[in-house]
């Protein structure tokens, strides 16, 4: 690889990683494919749409590896950085919803910054920051990196002199998240707000169920291990404060 022809990219990293999944046998392995080719036909229709609205957003794609999905949006131009964010943050809740209903709790962390891609290599900066916090949190969600925190904070109150962080509900919203160690304020992806038109889409014949019912309905599938137990309280004290302080998504 010569280092003449290495393009250093500016733009988002997203690193999720499936909790709990098996695929150390074939029985395990084609089950776990089996659910996630609807997230790969839910993320295709939500990045073709993207790309034929806006023609810049052709950096944003996504790779599976392992139980892992790594999402990388170049920025082509930082005066669209709020649009680029949009995209990239209506695509993780999507991702998170409709993991949930495929039975995959993903958790996760969004990072800003230089990386290098150079065919299927991608590595630099920000792909070590999102690496550094994807498993920190003790919920199943995706944060905003520390670092991440404070360049949204920065575009968005340069492009809006009111923007107030409160304002912030959907996709994104400030939360004091659970970590492994302590807790953190960042934004947290508010994943729960996608649930009713995931309904709408998907399972019509429970229109009217609300989103914490259709919740329990789905987290009841999952066997809770010991040591795993406050992942399960955590998301569900989440998810209630989500719905407490939802508005309808834009």
């Amino acid at each position: 690889m010569s280092t003449n022809t290495i393009k250093e990219k500016y733009g988002f990293i997203v690193l999720l990683d499936a909790l709990g999944m098996r695929t150390s046998n074939m029985e395990d392995t084609i089950n776990y494919l089996n659910r996630v080719k609807y997230l790969k036909i839910l993320m295709d229709v939500s990045i073709n749409k993207s790309q034929s609205t806006n023609k810049n957003l052709v950096g944003l794609k996504y790779s599976f590896f392992g139980d892992s999905i790594l999402i990388t949006c170049e920025i082509v131009d930082k005066k669209e950085t709020k649009e680029y964010f949009a995209e990239v943050s209506y695509l993780i809740t999507s991702v998170l919803a409709e993991a949930l209903r495929q039975k995959i709790l993903f958790r996760g962390a969004l990072s800003i910054g230089n990386y290098i891609e150079e065919s299927n290599i991608i590595l630099g900066p920000a792909v070590v920051d999102a690496a550094i916090w994807h498993d920190r949190l003790d919920l199943f969600s995706v944060i905003t990196t520390p670092s991440a925190f404070n360049k949204i904070r920065s575009f968005y109150s340069l492009n809006d002199p009111s923007f107030e962080e409160t304002s912030l509900t959907f996709p994104i919203m400030k939360y004091k998240v659970p970590m492994k160690e302590g807790f953190l304020e960042t934004y947290i992806y508010n994943w729960p707000m996608a649930i009713p038109t995931l309904i709408e889409s998907f399972e019509k014949e429970i229109i009217g169920r609300d989103t914490l019912h259709w919740y329990f309905d789905k987290i009841s599938r999952f066997y809770i291990p010991p040591g795993t137990e406050n992942k399960y309280r955590n998301t569900e004290d989440f998810v209630r404060y989500s719905i407490k302080h939802k508005t309808n998504p834009t």
